[in-house]
């Protein structure tokens, strides 16, 4: 063994990042779906998007 971990972490990039179900349920739930409507998370996600896509990727757990 070289003493790193025998698994591996997935990362993701900004452009493959997905909503995962239990974040979709809450922004219904909570009413950000309504309230913003499709345009305004679109406008929200594309926003994230460009800020994260300076960083490093992150683990898919992140």
């Amino acid at each position: 063994m070289n003493g790193k971990s025998s698994s591996t972490a997935t990362f993701l990039t900004a452009a493959d990042w997905q909503i995962d179900d239990a974040t979709e349920a809450w922004l219904d739930q909570d009413g950000h779906l309504a309230r913003l409507g499709e345009h305004g998370l679109r406008t929200a996600d594309e926003k994230w998007r460009s800020y994260r896509a300076a960083g490093a990727p992150r683990v898919a757990a992140a």
